[in-house]
């Protein structure tokens, strides 16, 4: 047997296989997954301007958003979400955001503010 292929099966002894650690695996996994979708993408604000910028943000990922002069809600739940104006537009001004049921953290890289 090669020694190379030893030495390879001989380093699973050394992880820890139980229920707890691969539960704790995939929720460290879902966590970065989770922060790599909520990162900060400069061009998005850049394009969008801040106010639809966030209302794309939060409609895409389960929240609501409303803006002024508008009855209704924006959200994918009301199937709506190509209301939202895919460059920046004047008037566009958030009136309210429903964030509730939402996984939203403070996490990573953002911007610089200005």
């Amino acid at each position: 047997m090669p020694v190379d292929f030893h030495a390879y099966h001989t380093q699973f002894r050394y992880l820890d296989h139980s229920f707890d650690n691969v539960r704790r695996v995939k929720e460290y996994n879902r966590f970065q997954v989770m922060q790599y979708d909520q990162r900060f993408i400069p061009e998005r604000l850049l394009y969008l301007g801040a106010d639809i910028a966030a209302a794309h943000f939060l409609a895409y990922r389960g929240g609501a958003v409303k803006f002024i002069g508008q009855d209704s809600w924006i959200s994918r739940k009301n199937k709506n979400v190509s209301q939202l104006p895919t460059l920046k537009r004047p008037g566009y001004y958030l009136e309210g955001i429903d964030a509730s049921g939402m996984e939203l953290m403070f996490e990573g890289e953002h911007g610089p503010i200005r």
